[in-house]
């Protein structure tokens, strides 16, 4: 079990994100995720606003 997770830390990614087969882009993912939180509620709508116009 050490050694998968020395693996997934060379790698960048937790051990979620490694088996996340449905996840194009894992790392990419967090990222975004992680940025979010620092966002105010007016700009999450506006985001929310251009990820659903984008999703058509």
């Amino acid at each position: 079990m050490s050694e998968f997770l020395v693996i997934c830390d060379y790698l960048g990614v937790t051990p979620q994100e490694f088996f996340a087969t449905e996840t194009a882009n894992p790392i990419l993912i967090r990222e975004i995720t992680e940025k979010l939180h620092s966002f105010n509620d007016e700009d999450l709508q506006l985001l929310l606003a251009v990820i659903n116009r984008m999703n058509r």
